[in-house]
């Protein structure tokens, strides 16, 4: 078996000598026919010099990551532990914030979220219930509760005033709010960052009809598409 892993490991590096800039130092042969891969904060694959995480998995013969997989930042605290089948995540997944508490948890088919999940506050508070239902993109809120524990949706109706980070790298925060209708977006909702209001987004009984942008250098703009607004917080940051 040690001699499998190690066969798998010079093919790694071969691949990625060939085709990521040399990046063959990112993989470490563990005990236990395991892997440890080194990642970037988008959880991609890189140099163990320029890593903000690890993951450690099983790779089979056709190099897939497969079964259970753990992701720790470099302090070796956990951040994700999930399954995967044919590197496709397949069964129970949970997140972590960096104090130890759940971020989110559910389940995947096939590398689609399904049923509810929950997604949490890092002080342990239960923030909002998405139904997947089975992996179509056209998920409904639930719940939702302020960090107090106040609930603001209701079986799928309410309202939502959440803060957001503006980038997978950035702690600064935005603050987007408006209602849920049957699970879904619905009425005006307003994006404010640093205390000004930067967009609106129109929906119309759950369909987007227009947005706003709001900017002192190139001034206002309407778009009919690609809203910025999700149950999920906001897209394009």
């Amino acid at each position: 078996m040690k001699n499998k892993i190690t066969i798998i490991l010079c093919l790694i590096s071969l691949i990625m000598f060939s085709q990521e800039n040399k990046l063959f130092d990112q993989f470490h042969e563990l005990k236990e026919n395991k892997i440890k891969v080194y990642l970037d904060v988008a959880y991609k694959v890189m140099h163990k010099q320029c890593a903000k995480y690890y993951m450690i998995c099983d790779i089979n013969n056709k190099l897939e990551y497969n079964d259970s997989v753990q992701i720790y930042d470099l302090n070796d605290r956990i951040t994700v532990e999930g399954v995967f089948k044919e590197s496709k995540l397949n069964g129970n997944y949970t997140s972590y914030f960096t104090n130890g508490q759940i971020s989110d948890s559910g389940i995947y088919n096939n590398g689609l979220r399904v049923g509810l999940w929950n997604y949490y506050y890092n002080n342990g508070q239960l923030k909002k219930v998405i139904d997947f239902g089975e992996g179509l993109y056209h998920p409904k809120l639930i719940s939702f509760y302020k960090m107090n524990g106040d609930q603001k949706v209701i079986d799928g109706n309410g309202e939502v005033e959440d803060l957001i980070s503006n980038s997978i790298s950035s702690s600064r925060l935005i603050k987007y709010n408006g209602n849920i209708k049957n699970g879904e977006l619905d009425g005006v909702w307003k994006i404010i960052d640093g205390g000004n209001l930067t967009a609106k987004e129109i929906l119309d009984n759950v369909q987007f009809v227009e947005g706003i942008s709001y900017s002192l250098m190139i001034g206002n703009q309407k778009y009919n598409d690609n809203p910025s607004s999700t149950i999920y917080g906001l897209n394009h940051l």
